[in-house]
């Protein structure tokens, strides 16, 4: 009987340690995702006679909008050569749709 009750505990001993240690990592893991998730940005800009969207500082757009570049107001085309920075893709298709309408 001392022997099970033994066993049951240092059972007991290596399930807590592993539980301890995926919680950490879990932690971690969503932690670095949290981070990642803040700190993306999304670049409208004018690309190519284009309006398109950049991730980041990369060179290569993941999406060209669908406004008329040329038929802006001055104003708004200066805008898009500098670069809007938004924080969400949600922005960007509301920003799409206020040009659209």
């Amino acid at each position: 009987m001392r022997k099970i009750t033994v066993i049951i505990a240092v059972i007991l001993i290596i399930s807590a340690c592993f539980t301890i240690n995926f919680k950490k990592k879990y932690d971690e893991v969503t932690e670095e995702a949290q981070q990642v998730k803040t700190e993306t940005k999304y670049v409208v800009k004018e690309h190519n006679g284009e309006i398109a969207v950049f991730v980041g500082e990369d060179k290569i757009p993941v999406k060209i909008l669908n406004i008329d570049f040329d038929g802006l107001r001055e104003y708004d085309k200066q805008q898009f050569k500098k670069g809007l920075t938004l924080n969400t893709l949600y922005e960007v298709l509301l920003l799409e749709e206020d040009f659209n309408s």
